[in-house]
């Protein structure tokens, strides 16, 4: 099972990587500047950063296999600003790019279906980091994965 929640994870971030750089009020703001994990050290602000932060099976009625993965992805926007106005503005895109959508990922030779992915709970923090305030903005979103 949890190989197959691997898999899974992989097909959802290459749709999440795909749903983001088509969107054209994300891309105006941040281009291809999305990232998986982590950005690369000296990656030009503002960005997106997206992280798989949970992951859970869900079966069939009766326990009868499972049916899907239900994945929690952090998902934010990060931008240099002395406040969080610049984070919050590639937040709103990002949750315009992906609230509601639907579609699909091939990873090697399986096909992943996205049944949904729904905002969730908002994230917004500054950090300060080699003297710049960098600001995060963004929210949790479920994402329903299966094969």
């Amino acid at each position: 099972m949890a190989f197959a929640a691997a898999a899974e994870s992989q097909g959802a971030a290459k749709w999440l990587y795909a749903t983001l750089t088509a969107h054209a009020g994300l891309s105006a703001l941040v281009g291809a500047r999305v990232y998986e994990n982590l950005a690369p050290q000296g990656a030009a602000l503002p960005y997106v950063v997206y992280n798989l932060v949970a992951s859970r099976p869900v079966a069939a009625s009766g326990g009868a296999g499972r049916i899907l993965d239900e994945q929690e992805w952090v998902v934010r926007g990060l931008a240099e600003s002395g406040s969080p106005a610049d984070a919050d503005s590639v937040a709103l895109q990002v949750d315009g790019a992906l609230s509601g959508a639907t579609g699909t990922a091939t990873v090697g030779a399986v096909t992943y279906t996205i049944m949904t992915a729904q905002g969730g709970e908002a994230v917004r923090y500054t950090e300060l980091h080699q003297g710049r305030r960098i600001q995060h903005s963004g929210r949790r979103y479920r994402v329903e994965c299966h094969a």
